[in-house]
């Protein structure tokens, strides 16, 4: 069967319906290329998936003759892009407010938020960031600490936070053990740097441009790490996933890690745990000391999964104490899942 190759030229507008000038609702089918120098503006909402093709994958110049698919105004926006339909190459976006950028490269369907997306361009570049970018590192990163899977190439304009995403190709069990290592790095120009970041408890939805979360939790299959402070995206350009200095041993003997954290309620914590001596206890209460949950442990080491069915939304210290009576604590923060969205 022969590969439809459908080439847009410079200056040209990919829609479908209505009229040039209205709100347009455009889709893109099989391989889409857009030549050097050229651009696709979308206007209005644009689909990956409406018009029934296998694959919807649109792609641009990345080199010197650069070629950009453009999402330009209030109005336009995209849905239904997934590993057989996204942009392989650069997107560029002139719209206020939050918004989650298709990228991609081959196979690839790896996303990238931005809370203020005005004048933002990136893509996602499969590759490691180590070779193609830099082995240098700075505090709290170390060499062999990046994700080999890939890396965004961001520009940008002003500061906003940003969203990072991965999925069961990203391998990201290869280079953490629990979320609380995971962390966003970013290059500074010099060298990459653990960014101040948290695992979202309930994984963004990949399928739709308004950056929102899903009802899919975040694991080691999917899911979404955002920046907890904004980041200057004129300083930063390259942004990778990484293991960052664990937190995961405190108190001496004794080690915790919670995931996700923020968690949702209704939803599970995980907690891994680990005693020199053999067994201790698990209680988690509130500020006031009133216990919400507690538990008898009776091994070294494992990982618990805590249902917060019956917990309310709050702040809560999680206590980890062996029978020799060390312990440590760790706060919890539960939110509503009523209040939960991404930004």
């Amino acid at each position: 069967m022969t590969k439809k190759i459908i080439t847009i030229f410079f200056g040209a507008f990919l829609f479908s319906g209505a009229v040039f000038g209205q709100l347009l609702r455009s889709g893109s089918y099989s391989e889409t290329h857009v030549p050097s120098n050229g651009f696709i503006s979308v206007f209005g909402e644009h689909s990956f998936t409406d018009i029934g093709y296998d694959k919807s994958v649109i792609h641009t110049k990345r080199n010197t003759s650069k070629s950009y698919v453009v999402f330009a105004g209030s109005k336009a926006k995209w849905q239904g892009a997934s590993e057989d339909g996204f942009v392989d190459g650069l997107v560029k976006v002139y719209s206020d407010g939050p918004f989650l950028l298709p990228t991609g490269q081959g196979e690839v369907y790896l996303p990238i938020g931005v809370g203020q997306a005005y004048g933002v361009i990136a893509e996602f570049i499969n590759a490691d960031p180590s070779i193609k970018v830099s082995n240098k590192f700075g505090d709290k990163l170390e060499e062999g600490s990046l994700s080999s899977i890939g890396f965004w190439n961001v520009e940008g304009r002003s500061s906003s936070n940003v969203v990072l995403t991965w999925n069961a190709n990203t391998e990201i069990d290869k280079i953490v053990k629990n979320f609380e290592e995971l962390t966003i790095a970013g290059f500074d120009g010099e060298k990459w740097i653990a960014i101040p970041s948290m695992v979202d408890s309930k994984s963004i939805d990949f399928t739709k441009s308004d950056l929102v979360v899903s009802n899919r939790q975040s694991d080691f299959n999917k899911g979404s790490i955002r920046s907890t402070t904004k980041l200057d995206l004129s300083k930063f350009h390259y942004f990778t996933l990484a293991k960052g200095a664990s937190q995961y041993r405190e108190g001496g003997d004794i080690a915790l890690a919670m995931y996700p954290n923020p968690a949702v309620e209704n939803n599970l914590i995980n907690i891994d745990y680990e005693f020199s001596s053999l067994g201790g206890e698990i209680i988690i209460s509130s500020l006031n000391d009133r216990n919400v949950y507690s538990k008898k442990i009776f091994d070294n080491k494992g990982n618990l999964k805590i249902t917060t069915d019956n917990i309310d939304s709050g702040v809560y210290w999680v206590m980890l104490r062996d029978n020799n009576g060390k312990k440590v604590h760790k706060k919890l923060i539960l939110l509503d899942a009523t209040s939960v969205s991404a930004y």
